[in-house]
């Protein structure tokens, strides 16, 4: 194997293992999956506040006026129905309407026409009659989709959840993603498995390096959602895990400096002084993260020769060049 491949798989299992602090903590603060998949009505407030919302940007008092709108319109419903669909809407917009509701762009949304004209990303049917035809899986959006994944159908599913009103790419990657982890689901589904990965700032940017150094040119957010993919499958590692673990790695380790990820992701020497320092952190965040990041990676420390100092969670860092190519990494004494 080429030594800068397995630079770069070894990058990409060190930040996968990052994915249990996401996994243990932020991903679980919604209601429990497994619970969902039992109750028809709080799957589809699952969907709608802790996904389309949420990462909508949604303000949070909005979000729990919905899941106050549902819960009390679905009181003793065995099943959903149209009117069920009318009276969340009504009570849901009566009461946001001057929080700056957006009224094209809400899952909730329900007119009089039960096809809406919504935009090309996301935009037909209002989630609430979306699980009315799903009869079969007791109207339960998350059983639904679990059963899709299971038997492979990964694309008609994202193409599926995308005609929700609110409901863009990304966003049902994060949900699609979410739900192959959570149920342990196999993902090494070649030509499919880039629909779990939702891509932001940070997993474009790693994107773009990773392709640069194998020559190949990412330019869209399918692009680099198929790379991820790819990378995560050739290293070994779900590719859940390894979009998870990207985002620990950004919002937390890095405190949101994409100048810091761009080195990590170059540099398995780079991350080790990263984790080195915040090991305490990880463990304290998630049981089944140490053990992972304490091998090979972290051994890696100490390579090259100081050049510079980049400011991250775990204070001023130095960063060293560090293999032929000239690539970024980080060393300590």
């Amino acid at each position: 194997m080429d030594p800068l491949e397995e630079i770069r798989f070894q990058v990409v299992r060190a930040i996968a293992a990052l994915s249990g602090i996401y996994w243990e903590t932020d991903a679980m603060k919604h209601p429990l999956l497994a619970e969902c998949e039992q109750d028809w009505l709080l799957a589809l407030t699952g969907f709608v506040c802790n996904y389309v919302h949420r990462h909508r940007g949604i303000p949070s008092i909005m979000r729990d006026v919905a899941e106050e709108v549902l819960g009390a319109a679905g009181v003793g419903l065995r099943a959903p129905d149209e009117r069920f669909a009318r009276h969340v809407w009504d009570g849901y917009q009566n009461v946001v309407r001057n929080f700056g509701l957006v009224r094209g762009n809400d899952p909730l949304m329900c007119v009089d026409e039960t096809v809406l004209s919504g935009g090309a990303d996301g935009g037909r049917v209002p989630a609430t009659l979306f699980v009315l035809r799903l009869g079969e899986h007791g109207h339960n959006i998350l059983r639904w989709t679990r059963e899709m994944l299971e038997h492979g159908c990964v694309a008609a599913a994202a193409a599926e959840l995308n005609l929700i009103n609110g409901a863009t790419r990304r966003i049902c990657s994060y949900y699609l993603r979410d739900v192959v982890n959570h149920f342990g689901i196999p993902e090494d589904l070649p030509g499919q498995d880039w629909h779990f990965q939702p891509v932001d700032g940070c997993v474009m940017t790693a994107a773009r390096i990773w392709g640069e150094g194998m020559g190949v040119q990412v330019q869209t957010t399918e692009q680099a959602a198929r790379l991820f993919a790819a990378m995560a499958r050739s290293a070994g590692v779900r590719g859940s895990d390894l979009n998870a673990g990207m985002w620990i790695l950004y919002s937390q380790l890095a405190e949101g400096r994409e100048s810091v990820v761009e080195k990590a992701v170059q540099s398995p020497a780079y991350l080790a002084w990263i984790l080195k320092m915040n090991l305490l952190w990880c463990r304290t965040m998630s049981a089944t993260l140490a053990p992972l990041l304490e091998g090979d990676l972290l051994s890696a420390w100490g390579e090259g020769q100081v050049v510079e100092s980049t400011p991250c969670r775990a204070g001023k860092v130095p960063v060293v060049r560090y293999g032929s190519r000239g690539m970024t990494g980080c060393g300590g004494s």
